[in-house]
């Protein structure tokens, strides 16, 4: 669990795991939890990341300001038994849970593979851009959309905005 603000989590090369994955509801456990309130939250690899867990790989609790995930793999999260509970919590890749109210959130590089029920779920987030992410394999529902980038020069710079939304087939 991630309780205070300004945190770099560097996975590179290494694998956060569960040794015995449990089903729901005998025990689902979350990878990496993020309380409420926080800000400058940073997870970042070239190679490495989050899998094999039964709950959430990411979980964000609440409002969470300035968020960086990059680089990261997350794989085979999420359990068979439980797609859905009554305030809408999810087993998967990365959850914005419905009470998350997320800004200034940049995901990139990431790999969201083969989890089960939701690749990444959010609800409420503002100034929100998903760059060069692959999200594929999702068991339970569809998956959500490759995002592209487009590159506009704006007095000597580069801004990058969000381009087309790529969505595979729900079959």
């Amino acid at each position: 669990t991630i309780a205070v603000s300004n945190v770099i989590l560097d996975f590179d090369n290494h694998f956060l795991s569960q040794a015995n994955k449990t089903t729901f509801p005998l025990g689902s456990f979350n990878g990496v939890t993020v309380n409420a309130g926080l800000s400058g939250i940073s997870m970042v690899a070239n190679e490495g990341g989050i899998s094999n867990i039964s709950g959430c790989g990411i979980l964000f609790l609440g409002a969470v300001d300035t968020l960086k995930l990059e680089g990261l793999t997350i794989k085979s999260c999420g359990s068979d038994g439980r797609q859905s509970d009554t305030n809408f919590n999810f087993d998967g890749g990365i959850e914005f849970n419905n009470r998350t109210i997320a800004s200034n959130v940049l995901i990139s590089k990431l790999r969201v593979l083969n989890n089960k029920n939701v690749g990444i779920f959010s609800s409420q987030c503002i100034n929100y851009l998903i760059e060069d992410t692959i999200i594929d394999g999702t068991i339970a529902g569809g998956t959500g959309p490759s995002v592209g980038t487009v590159t506009v020069p704006y007095f000597g710079r580069e801004l990058k905005f969000t381009g087309n939304r790529t969505f595979t087939d729900w079959t």
